[in-house]
């Protein structure tokens, strides 16, 4: 069994090169030593040494051309993480209490399934967000309002994948207790300060209306209306549709003024500083491809997997 080049210099070039790897598919043409050896700034030696490393782990299999370059064969994209400090691939996504949600999850399951990779679970996007700024999870899933609005705040991350309209949920509406369908003075509505799109939509929709804000999670919405304890909120259709007590409630379309596709389409959001991260989500996460399985999952296609 090979053991790790301990020398700093080829250690450093192993990283470098595994993560690079992970960017690429089998049949990829591989960077020249040359290339390497400008990019990484070290000798063609050390990047021989790391690449050969590489190999002898299992890691890669490369087919070598002369003039015509050096070939990807096989790659064991597990193996090449083992050979980068960061490890396990971290994600952390909104609560799935949707089958929309759930579709999501098993799209990016799907897509990153030959990597070390998991998920894990929070309530709102400044949190999620938190977590990739502290380094604790790797990127973020959120609306790309919310992606958009941590960025003009001053958070150090950026977007990695846009996914595109419907990717997040297929749209907000406004519900409200049975007879009503329309915001006026003295109602009581739901505010959860904790979801930046929920805050947003809220303010828009109750703009020039003297109104009782009540502090509420976004999933008590249904249960809120139907105790009394708000006359409206703002909630995810996807999450209705799996509803059946919505019989007992009135669902309105959200004016279009202020509302656009910027809180139904969904981004992974990293840290600003980590380009490599950066580079292999947009290379692995395919915005169409993430919507075909979503539809598939929504419509019974196939199982929810997460």
């Amino acid at each position: 069994m090979a053991t790790r080049p301990s020398m700093q210099k080829i250690s450093i070039a192993v990283e470098r090169i595994a993560w690079d790897l992970l960017c690429l598919d089998v049949g990829d043409r591989v960077r020249s030593i040359d290339e390497y050896h400008n990019r990484l700034g070290v000798s063609s030696g050390t990047v021989k040494n790391a690449l050969d490393y590489l190999e002898s782990t299992g890691a890669a299999v490369f087919s070598r051309h002369g003039h015509e370059g050096t070939i990807v064969e096989h790659m064991d994209y597990r193996a090449l993480q083992r050979s980068c400090t960061r490890g396990q691939l971290l994600g952390i996504m909104p609560l799935p209490y949707s089958v929309r949600y759930e579709g999501f999850a098993t799209a990016l399951c799907e897509q990153l399934s030959d990597l070390d990779f998991n998920m894990a679970y929070a309530r709102g996007a400044e949190s999620r967000i938190a977590l990739v700024e502290s380094s604790t999870c790797h990127f973020a899933v959120t609306s790309r309002y919310a992606a958009l609005r941590s960025i003009g705040d001053g958070h150090d991350v950026a977007i990695a994948v846009d996914c595109g309209p419907g990717s997040f949920l297929s749209r907000h509406v406004l519900v409200f207790r049975r007879g009503q369908s329309e915001v006026v003075d003295g109602m009581k509505v739901a505010w959860d300060d904790n979801s930046l799109d929920q805050m947003s939509i809220t303010e828009s929709v109750t703009e020039g209306r003297s109104v009782q804000y009540v502090p509420l999670k976004t999933q008590q919405t249904v249960a809120a209306l139907l105790s009394g304890t708000i006359d409206v909120g703002v909630w995810n259709m996807d999450a209705l549709s799996d509803n059946h007590a919505t019989q007992e409630l009135s669902i309105v379309e959200i004016p279009q003024r202020g509302y656009t596709d910027d809180f139904t389409s969904a981004c992974l959001v990293v840290r600003r500083d980590d380009e490599t991260l950066m580079r292999l989500l947009s290379h692995r996460i395919d915005g169409a491809r993430t919507l075909s399985i979503m539809e598939d999952v929504v419509h019974g296609g196939r199982p929810a997997a997460y």
